[in-house]
């Protein structure tokens, strides 16, 4: 995904920007062209004409490209400095826009909208929305749910790591309300490879992953809330009400913690503490309102 990422990026932003048949050396950091740029500064405005349309892809562009000319100065086709360097001055000036989440004291009136099922959702749907809240996985980890990924005796959910950004495996543990809307579930899929199965023929054999945003639009929570918000929630109040560790937490998201060399040498995965952080988790959308 990453190969295919920065092919595009250099396709659709270097090449068409720069000109692909551009000489390496137009690009030397202080060679001055007749219009009076420098090459650094030619690949500045580049950047910067990116930036008015999508500045987080201007940063991602200029990293592509600084890659590009390591390598051409490595091979001896291009001196240095490279002309593409980052810094705290090159860096797009743009505010990052979290995703939308409702707070902790509006959990109750959340839940029991989506018992009354107003936009009158699927139940797979519904059900996904629940998981989601008792389990804060991605849309897309969570919408693939196949049965033979839950194994009842050692009471996990295996996620592949097909379906996780980070490529590994990952382990939900299994919490009586979160089985209890896995078997009512089960009841109308069981019979399905796929837990969400809607019956809709689309790009997916499940259902969409975009489908619990919309469910989520259509009960009124446009702006307000989407999947992945829903993420912030365990990070925040599992910290400040159920006072976890912030390190457990952040292990059940699926985070990475701690440098490098921690990750190279730290294979522990805290499974105990985080099956006991999901208990308390799953007792606390109850109290809040979940019905399962």
């Amino acid at each position: 995904t990453t190969k295919k990422d920065y092919t595009n990026c250099l396709m659709n932003q270097v090449l068409p920007g720069l000109g692909g048949y551009t000489p390496l050396e137009d690009f030397t950091w202080g060679r001055t062209h007749l219009d009076g740029r420098t090459g650094r500064r030619i690949v500045l405005d580049w950047k910067k004409a990116i930036e008015k349309r999508a500045p987080v892809q201007s940063d991602k562009a200029l990293m592509v490209l600084r890659q590009v000319f390591d390598y051409a100065i490595d091979q001896g086709w291009l001196e240095t400095p490279n002309p593409a360097l980052g810094s705290k001055h090159s860096k797009a000036k743009h505010q990052v826009e979290h995703h939308p989440c409702i707070e902790w004291d509006e959990l109750p009136l959340f839940f029991e909208r989506l018992q009354k099922n107003e936009p009158n959702g699927s139940f797979a749907v519904v059900s996904a929305v629940k998981v989601l809240f008792l389990t804060f996985l991605r849309v897309n980890s969570l919408s693939g749910l196949r049965w033979d990924e839950l194994d009842l005796e050692k009471d996990v959910w295996v996620v592949p790591a097909s379906r996780m950004k980070n490529r590994k495996e990952f382990l939900v543990p299994l919490t009586d309300p979160l089985k209890d809307v896995l078997e009512q579930l089960r009841e109308l899929n069981g019979d399905q490879e796929y837990a969400f199965f809607t019956g809709r023929i689309g790009k997916y054999p499940h259902m969409n992953p975009s489908s619990i945003n919309a469910h989520l639009i259509k009960m009124g929570y446009k702006g307000m809330l989407v999947g992945h918000g829903v993420r912030q929630l365990p990070m925040t109040y599992g910290q400040d009400i159920l006072k976890y560790p912030s390190e457990v937490i952040q292990r059940q998201l699926s985070h990475t913690i701690g440098d490098k060399v921690r990750q190279a040498y730290d294979s522990s995965q805290m499974l105990d503490e985080r099956r006991g952080f999901m208990i308390a988790w799953s007792d606390a959308m109850l109290e809040r309102g979940l019905i399962v």
